[in-house]
């Protein structure tokens, strides 16, 4: 019935499941917001001690979920975008494709292995990811899983990337500097608790006065409107929702908090234009990946942009491995000890009559 929610609750889904060319090269200049500089740990070291890649891939065995499992739509635009990516380069490299789930993902990794793929991209899911490592120290062959784990496994060759909320917090983060004193409104669930949290610990010049932690299955509209009415002296509002809720708490926000900023991720935003609903949302500003205003894409491409774009760039890193940065469609991305990919200098914009425009255009 609703479709589009598959792809802005793409970090939500993955993180709450525990059982769960030319046109694509942008010709925007957006205005770009740079994380902290310390925190980008480039990986010659880390590439170093991995000496099974070699320097030009040959063979990559693609891993993503069944088309018949419910994360099959998910999976099928990564696909979609991984094979444009290369496709647009003209690529000789062989591309496999492959269903896994978490009683199958070791038996087809070792069939890949044994046929020589050079380099692994995926699971997709948390879980087939958890299952792939769960009994070793070392992968003989490197993986790009397309997710974070909650905590990091000591599992040489395995890299980790996703389209991380966390990386969009710390992004705001880096906008919101000139202000001083500011309320937060989140999920309560572990997710809006990470995001929260990653803003927070990156934000270095003011103060979160008030905290919302709001559950979405209760009456949230009443619970946050009697949370802030005792809320004065702000200057700025950090909003952790997705669309649905967004239309219902982005009003009373502006109308307790006059001409107070209010700044969010991407989640915010379904990535296509429903302006009749968005408009709702004028004013909010909020992070996203340079891709996302991409305009005169195949219907079926904006439908699941961002997935498309995080399909293009796994095909990236895998094809670009040793590298240890890259410029992206969903972001420059850098790699830190722990072999997790990061995304930063993403896109500010801000939603003016309905539409999102690049921000102080």
């Amino acid at each position: 019935m609703f479709i589009y929610p598959f792809i802005y609750l793409f970090i939500f889904l993955l993180s709450a499941c525990t059982t769960l060319d030319q046109e694509a090269r942008t010709t925007l200049t957006p205005t770009t917001i740079a994380t902290n500089k310390t925190n980008e740990v480039v990986a010659p070291k880390l590439i170093k001690k991995v000496q099974v890649v070699p320097a030009k891939i040959q063979k990559i065995a693609l891993f993503l979920p069944n088309p018949k499992n419910r994360f099959g739509i998910l999976g099928d635009a990564i696909k979609k975008g991984f094979i444009a990516a290369a496709d647009a380069n003209q690529s000789k490299v062989k591309i496999t494709r492959h269903y896994v789930k978490p009683n199958n993902v070791s038996a087809i990794y070792k069939i890949v292995v044994k046929q020589g793929a050079d380099f692994v991209v995926g699971p997709l899911l948390k879980i087939t990811i958890n299952s792939l490592i769960k009994n070793t120290t070392k992968l003989p062959v490197p993986v790009l899983a397309l997710n974070h784990l909650d905590s990091q496994p000591k599992v040489s060759n395995l890299y980790q990337f996703a389209l991380s909320a966390t990386d969009e917090a710390k992004a705001v983060a880096q906008l919101v500097k000139l202000h001083h004193r500011a309320i937060a409104l989140y999920p309560n669930t572990d997710w809006g608790k990470d995001v929260f949290n990653a803003f927070t610990k990156e934000w270095k010049t003011g103060q979160i006065v008030s905290t919302i932690p709001y559950y979405s299955y209760n009456n949230y509209v009443t619970y946050i409107s009697k949370s802030l009415r005792k809320q004065k002296n702000i200057d700025m509002i950090f909003l952790v929702a997705h669309p649905n809720k967004a239309y219902q708490i982005v009003p009373i926000l502006k109308r307790k908090f006059k001409n107070v900023a209010i700044y969010s991720t991407s989640h915010i935003y379904r990535g296509k234009l429903t302006k009749k609903k968005d408009y709702k949302l004028n004013k909010v500003i909020f992070i996203d990946m340079p891709w996302i205003l991409t305009k005169n894409l195949p219907f079926k491409i904006k439908r699941y942009k961002r997935l498309y774009a995080f399909g293009m760039d796994a095909y990236l890193l895998a094809s670009k491995f040793k590298q240890g940065k890259w410029q992206g469609k969903t972001g420059h991305l850098f790699i830190d000890k722990q072999g997790v990919i990061h995304r930063n200098q993403l896109t500010a914009l801000q939603f003016v009559k309905g539409e999102p425009q690049l921000l102080n255009q």
